[in-house]
């Protein structure tokens, strides 16, 4: 597999070069509109990292409670096939063990959006004024 992942590589690199790019990443980054986008999220990681590490901790420790710490590496990382995908990208399979105040329900403001006569149009451009 790591062959076949180094061969895609090789060819979207090969690809975007041909559109004028350095490499994949080089046109993936193209479709932000900022000449900064790199320092950007260079500088939100910093401001976000602080409570990236203390949900990482808290995620890990609910974990390690559910399924006992053999499972888990002394590295610290987490598992990824406990999270949802082999990619890690969705948390939906544990959300039952990590809610912080499982008590308290899911938030659901639909009835007050409805009083406020909020439609599918309003909405639209209410979250348009945001960018």
């Amino acid at each position: 597999m790591k062959s076949l992942y180094s061969q895609f590589v090789t060819l979207s690199n090969e690809a975007v070069q041909t559109l004028g790019y350095d490499d994949t990443g080089a046109y993936w980054r193209s479709w932000y509109e900022s000449e900064t986008f790199e320092a950007d999220v260079a500088e939100l990681f910093e401001e976000l990292k602080p409570f990236y590490v203390q949900l990482h901790a808290f995620v890990r420790r609910k974990l390690i409670e559910q399924y006992g710490e053999k499972v888990f590496p002394s590295s610290g990382q987490i598992p990824a096939h406990l999270l949802g995908n082999m990619w890690a990208q969705q948390w939906n399979n544990i959300q039952d063990l990590v809610m912080p105040h499982p008590e308290a329900g899911i938030l659901d403001v639909t009835a007050d959006m409805v009083k406020q006569n909020y439609t599918a149009t309003k909405i639209f451009e209410v979250s348009d004024k945001f960018f």
